[in-house]
């Protein structure tokens, strides 16, 4: 009867295992969306000398300031101070972009898909793309693995900013 209980047992913990896993092959994708999602630097940006035909060199230097606010980690500063700065030029993608990014990292994800939203669907902005990217990585937040794949493949054909970071994200989801 011991050795019945035994095998049971080790039955039981192999199909377990099995299963774990198997759950983490299916969910890896989402857990390396997360990741990228709290560890965006913006220096990406800071560098670009990306001009929208609207803004000043003022704002453009502000945006540099409040980029340094971010960097130090304090996010709702930044956000405020972001807030500020569009509220002087509504249709500025950078800084949409920027408060999109702060407000996915605080799991605010209406209020960061109304910004993200808003960036992506200017085409005509250098930040489409990018745009894109954190739609997919948000869309990987409600385990939307359709749309988050279609943002991707939308960032890899566009070769965008984060293109190889689509990439890999891409073959985690088993897509590629």
């Amino acid at each position: 009867m011991q050795k019945r209980t035994l095998i049971i047992a080790i039955i039981s913990c192999l199909t377990f295992g099995v299963a774990a896993y198997s759950y983490h092959q299916v969910t890896q994708w989402q857990y390396q969306a997360a990741e990228m999602i709290h560890q965006v630097d913006l220096s990406l940006y800071a560098h670009r000398g990306v001009v929208q035909k609207e803004a000043t060199l003022n704002i453009e230097e502000e945006i540099g300031r409040v980029d340094q606010i971010f960097a130090n980690n304090k996010l709702i500063k930044a956000l405020a101070n972001y807030q500020m700065l569009l509220e002087k030029d509504p249709n500025n993608t950078e800084i949409q972009l920027r408060i999109g990014i702060i407000y996915l990292q605080q799991d605010e994800y209406q209020l960061a898909q109304e910004y993200l939203q808003a960036v992506y669907a200017n085409k005509d902005a250098a930040f489409a793309l990018d745009g894109a990217w954190f739609l997919g990585l948000l869309q990987s937040r409600f385990d939307n693995k359709k749309n988050a794949e279609k943002l991707f493949e939308e960032v890899v054909e566009g070769r965008g900013n984060y293109y190889k970071l689509a990439e890999q994200l891409l073959q985690t989801m088993g897509t590629t």
